[in-house]
């Protein structure tokens, strides 16, 4: 097995975004290697939340420091030391800054979970995960969502 010394765990702290960290867990461990946590703020989400006028500094630079609030504490969860966890938190498109980081960063594998959406939810949402797999530089490790959670069904 090809080792893999910088994994790329992209979230959006979701709950389905949480089903993919036992497989992050063993795979830090079966290669001793230094993870990547890292949240992208949607543009049109900022927009969104703002009733669609731009985004301020103000209300750009609180959902940064929320958001690197989250990912201080999922590293603390991973109990990992610091200097084997790096945190980062982008503007753009999920799928464009995923497929960015991983090459800018030289990932070796990303570790990130699917939200189970199909039919006409997976045609109009789209899939990040499905984007991210068809143009990332390494391997994508998918994991996907219990289907109860997704949709009411067992």
């Amino acid at each position: 097995m090809p080792s893999a010394k910088q994994i790329l765990y992209p979230t959006d702290f979701s709950r389905n975004a949480r089903h993919a960290l036992p497989q992050l867990r063993e795979m830090i461990g079966c290669f001793d290697a230094t993870v990547h946590l890292l949240h992208v703020i949607e543009p049109s989400l900022q927009a969104a939340d703002l009733s669609w006028s731009p985004p301020t500094p103000q209300i750009d630079e609180k959902m940064r420091a929320t958001a690197r609030e989250h990912l201080a504490a999922l590293a603390d969860d991973l109990k990992l030391p610091a200097s084997r966890v790096v945190t980062t938190v982008a503007s753009g498109h999920p799928s464009l800054e995923i497929v960015r980081y991983a090459h800018e960063h030289a990932i070796d594998m990303i570790v990130m979970s699917t939200h189970g959406h199909s039919g006409l939810s997976h045609f109009l949402l789209g899939s990040v995960t499905e984007r991210v797999v068809r143009k990332a530089p390494c391997p994508v490790l998918t994991v996907r969502a219990e289907a109860e959670e997704n949709d009411g069904s067992k």
